[in-house]
């Protein structure tokens, strides 16, 4: 049984720096969206995704080690309060949630972010489609403006 919460104790230890992990990418996130800095933000983006794929097979892993506690011992870790292992692993729990809590802040700070740079860029695309169909409703009624070669090709 010892082994099992050990066991159980470093796979909650992994899950909450994972959860630091995908909390510093968000935040990071923060400054490349403000930097309008799209390929960092991008890579940033792969990366916290990475660590959320990695925290998701952590979390699998532990389900099954506490089924396996459960159906062994108790039916769940408050039970058997009476251990430092278990306290470790119920406090590395509610780390966890704090700081996923605080990541879900940020990200809905970034999401804003994301929306006036989003609108910011569909002014600009929006000025340059415009400009382009000036363009090229001034370029087909005017002869004169084409170059000599385009003429004598034809």
């Amino acid at each position: 049984m010892q082994e099992l919460f050990i066991e159980i104790l470093n796979l909650s230890s992994k899950e909450l720096q994972d959860a630091k992990q995908i909390y510093k990418y968000t935040k990071e996130m923060s400054s490349h969206i403000e930097q309008e800095d799209m390929d960092a933000l991008t890579h940033v983006i792969a990366l916290r995704q990475k660590w959320m794929e990695q925290t998701e097979d952590t979390g699998i892993r532990v389900q099954e080690k506490l089924k396996e506690l459960k159906s062994k011992y108790a039916h769940s870790l408050e039970e058997i309060n009476d251990k430092k292992e278990v306290r470790d692993i119920l406090e590395n729990r509610r780390k966890r949630k704090e700081i996923y809590k605080s990541a879900y802040e940020v990200e809905q700070e970034n999401q804003a972010l994301l929306s006036k740079l989003l609108e910011k860029y569909k002014v600009r695309i929006m000025g340059i489609q415009q400009g382009k169909e000036a363009f090229l409703k001034y370029g087909k009624g005017n002869k004169a403006g084409q170059s000599i070669m385009i003429n004598s090709l034809k």
